[in-house]
C-alpha cells in the first residue's frame, strides 16, 4: 500500500513538471515559461501565432487591427520580434509598472490549456523583481508605453509583465535584430 502511495505521489510530481533540454525543471505556472508567441508587425498587426502562447489573455482573439483582446480586457504590443523599441498600448487603464524577464523556451506544451495553470494568483512579484532585466515602477502616466530594449537587453526570449490600475498582464517576445524568416528558422522551436 505504501509503495502505491509513493508511486502515485511520484507520478503527480512528474506530470506537474517538465524536464527541459538543459536539465532544468519547469512548472506549468512558471512565469518565465515561453511556450509560443504572437509575431506582430511595427503597426500592431498580428502576422502569425507560433506554438501555444501562455500569455495572460488565453481566451484571446485577434482582430483585424492586430489587437489581442480577451473577454473583458484588451491590449496591444508591437513589434514582435523587437530590435529596439517595444510599444505597449492599453485602451483605458494606465500602465503602472512593467518588468521584462528572461524567458525559458519550451515546445512541450502544445496541447495544454494554460487557463488553470497560469493566473495572476501565481505571480511571484519578488521573483519577478529580482530577475528582471528591465524594471519600470510607478509609471502611472500613460496608456501607451515605449520601452527601449536596444542596449540593456541581449538577444533572446523574454516575458513582459505589466500592471495596470486593476490587472496584471504578460506576453512573450523575442529580442533580436534579425528578420522574421531568420528568427523562425534559427530560434523558434514550435
Amino acid at each position: 500500500m505504501r509503495g502505491i502511495l509513493l508511486l502515485t505521489l511520484f507520478l503527480i510530481t512528474l506530470l506537474s513538471c517538465d524536464k527541459e533540454q538543459d536539465g532544468e525543471v519547469t512548472k506549468l505556472n512558471d512565469l518565465f515559461l515561453v511556450t509560443g508567441m504572437h509575431v506582430v508587425d511595427a503597426y500592431g498587426h498580428v502576422m502569425q501565432i507560433y506554438g501555444n502562447p501562455n500569455d495572460s489573455n488565453r481566451e484571446s482573439t485577434v482582430d483585424n487591427e492586430g489587437v489581442i483582446g480577451g473577454s473583458n480586457y484588451s491590449y496591444a504590443f508591437y513589434p514582435n520580434p523587437v530590435s529596439d523599441i517595444l510599444t505597449i498600448q492599453t485602451p483605458v487603464e494606465k500602465i503602472e509598472s512593467l518588468w521584462v524577464v528572461k524567458g525559458k523556451v519550451s515546445s512541450n506544451y502544445r496541447n495544454i490549456d494554460f487557463t488553470d495553470y497560469f493566473t495572476t494568483e501565481t505571480l511571484d512579484t519578488v521573483d519577478i523583481d529580482r530577475n528582471s532585466v528591465v524594471k519600470l515602477k510607478d509609471i502611472n502616466a500613460t496608456r501607451v508605453l515605449n520601452i527601449n530594449l536596444s542596449e540593456e537587453v541581449e538577444d533572446g526570449f523574454y516575458k513582459v509583465i505589466f500592471k495596470t490600475e486593476s490587472s496584471v498582464h504578460w506576453f512573450s517576445i523575442i529580442k533580436t535584430g534579425e528578420d522574421i524568416e531568420t528568427v523562425e528558422q534559427k530560434y523558434f522551436p514550435w
